[in-house]
């Protein structure tokens, strides 16, 4: 239960010190919500880890979970604050 409620809370820091950073550039393009995900990783009928775009995060021991972001391709190097 402890180290759930706490994978939560850095989880909740990690995405606000995302969206912080996402507003510093003004040069940035334009993103829709669609193009960010938050899910969690599920196996597959082969045993796979596959990503599932959920709101709900169930309460089970060693779930993870995370976001998935889609940038456009480019020669330029990336950098997340």
């Amino acid at each position: 239960m402890w180290l759930s409620m706490t994978r939560l809370v850095l989880s909740a820091i990690v995405l606000a010190f995302l969206l912080v950073g996402c507003g510093a550039d003004s040069t940035r393009d334009s993103r829709t919500n669609g193009e960010i995900e938050f899910g969690i990783w599920v196996p597959d009928t082969q045993g796979a880890m596959r990503f599932r775009a959920t709101a709900d995060v169930p309460n089970q021991e060693d779930q993870d979970y995370g976001w998935r972001v889609r940038v456009a391709e480019s020669e330029q190097a990336l950098k997340w604050i």
